[in-house]
C-alpha cells in the first residue's frame, strides 16, 4: 500500500524492453544465418564453440562440464 505504483509499472516496462532486445537480437542473428552458405556458417559455430573453450578455461575444463553446463 505505501508503495509508488509508477515505479513498478516503470520497473516492468524496462524488462519487457530489454527482453524485446534480446528477441529482435536473435531474429537478426537467424536472418543473418541464414543467408551464409553452409561453409560460411560452420566456420561461425566452430569459431563460437572455440571461444567457449576458451572461457571455460581450456578443452579439459571443457570436458569437465555437465552437457547442461555446456548448452549454457
Amino acid at each position: 500500500m505505501n508503495t509508488d505504483h509508477c515505479t513498478k509499472e516503470k520497473k516492468i516496462a524496462h524488462l519487457i524492453g530489454d527482453e524485446k532486445f534480446a528477441v529482435i537480437w536473435v531474429l537478426v542473428g537467424e536472418q543473418v544465418l541464414s543467408e551464409k552458405s553452409t561453409d560460411e556458417e560452420a566456420a561461425i559455430f566452430e569459431k563460437a564453440r572455440a571461444e567457449m573453450i576458451e572461457q571455460a578455461g581450456g578443452l579439459e575444463a571443457w570436458t569437465a562440464l555437465s552437457k547442461i553446463e555446456c548448452a549454457d
